[in-house]
């Protein structure tokens, strides 16, 4: 073999090992991009099912007022008729 061949042999050997190297390093660098991807899509998820169950509770929250508010109108409304056409106040009022 000669010389200009074992230097080639030897730059190419030198090169793949740098390539290797290389495709190790970017490897791991992706996994770690991946984990940490992971990690935010579930603190998102987490974060997603916190909302919905919040919107839940406004949601009945906000139907129980309307009930209330409903029942308060009905009975200020029960109240007055009964005052306009000269009923006495039940002991309620």
């Amino acid at each position: 073999m000669s010389a200009n061949a074992t230097f080639t042999k030897g730059v190419e050997k030198k090169f793949e090992a740098e390539l290797l190297d290389e495709m190790y390093k970017i490897s791991k660098e992706f996994k770690r991009l991946l984990d940490n991807d992971k990690s935010e899509m579930n603190g998102l998820k987490f974060q997603i099912n916190q909302m919905k169950q919040e919107n839940l509770k406004l949601k009945q929250n906000a139907l129980f007022l309307e009930n209330r508010t409903q029942q308060v109108e009905d009975e200020v409304g029960f109240r007055l008729l009964r005052k306009q056409m000269g009923l006495k106040p039940s002991k309620f009022d």
